[in-house]
């Protein structure tokens, strides 16, 4: 089924928001973690968004500035939608919430195992878009990004070797990120709902980097004040050199979780509501 919403711009202009609902079959948790402004693009501050004149555009297949306009539209998307959209049951992207993102690095100076977990990242919504892409032809997707500030609460269950040191605890973390880049590739296909296609990715690659980082993990060595004291300090003192080792653990488990969130956010949204015509 589709349902239809019809939401004010602040000229009092009606736009009618055709999506998906959650009785089309599709699995779904109840929410869209991933929150796609360009589905309102007159959608002003009395409906929760970006006023009329700041929304996102919609970009065209038979536009050459295609890439373009998709960077704008994927900068307009970031800081509108940081309080959601409730009236189509987009939850507020700010903070961005991930229930697992898990670690297995097996050899190296730094070998780890476990998970993190109830993750709250502040500060996605002030992304910067550095650029976007898409070929429908050969089914391909990316968008890169930078961040300069990321704050991140979760609770870990961690065991390892940081370099020289033993790692093992469990319980809450912060962890602090400085100008992050990011940049996501993707493969798509259109598979077709209720006679409408939709994009579902069917295999992404996350690469990132990170300029600075600081964290702090409680409850280390069974709560030990001073062995978690040295390791949070030793860890600090190196922490880009750690997250250089972790990597490629670190890349794949975004890949996962990232995947997930885009493909549980575009089977909502029919791509003839946010590109148009080929």
């Amino acid at each position: 089924m589709i349902r239809l919403f019809h939401l004010s711009n602040e000229r009092g202009q009606r736009k009618r928001i055709e999506l998906f609902s959650e009785d089309d079959g599709w699995n779904s948790r109840g929410n869209i973690p991933l929150r796609i402004v360009v589905l309102v693009p007159a959608l002003g501050r009395k409906g929760r968004g970006p006023p009329a004149h700041q929304a996102a555009p919609r970009s065209s297949l038979k536009d050459p500035n295609l890439n373009s306009c998709l960077k704008d539209t994927f900068q307009h998307m970031f800081p509108a939608l940081a309080s959601g959209i409730p009236e189509i049951n987009v939850e507020r992207f700010e903070p961005l919430y991930l229930p697992k993102l898990g670690l297995a690095k097996g050899h190296g100076p730094v070998t780890i195992s476990g998970s993190f977990y109830n993750i709250l990242a502040h500060g996605p919504s002030n992304a910067t878009a550095t650029f976007a892409s898409i070929d429908m032809k050969n089914g391909v997707f990316g968008l890169g990004a930078y961040l300069p500030d990321i704050r991140i609460e979760a609770d870990y269950d961690l065991q390892g070797k940081v370099l020289i040191l033993p790692l093992v605890g469990n319980g809450p973390a912060r962890v602090h990120l400085k100008n992050v880049t990011t940049s996501m590739s993707s493969k798509f296909e259109l598979p077709r709902l209720q006679g409408r296609q939709i994009i579902h990715i069917i295999d992404m690659k996350v690469d990132f980097d990170i300029q600075g980082m600081t964290v702090h993990f409680e409850n280390l060595f069974n709560g030990n004040r001073i062995l978690g004291r040295t390791m949070n300090t030793f860890m600090n003192k190196h922490a880009l050199e750690i997250v250089n080792e972790l990597k490629q653990p670190l890349e794949e488990s975004f890949s996962s979780v990232f995947r997930e969130i885009m493909n549980d956010a575009l089977k909502h949204m029919p791509i003839d509501i946010w590109l148009l015509g080929d």
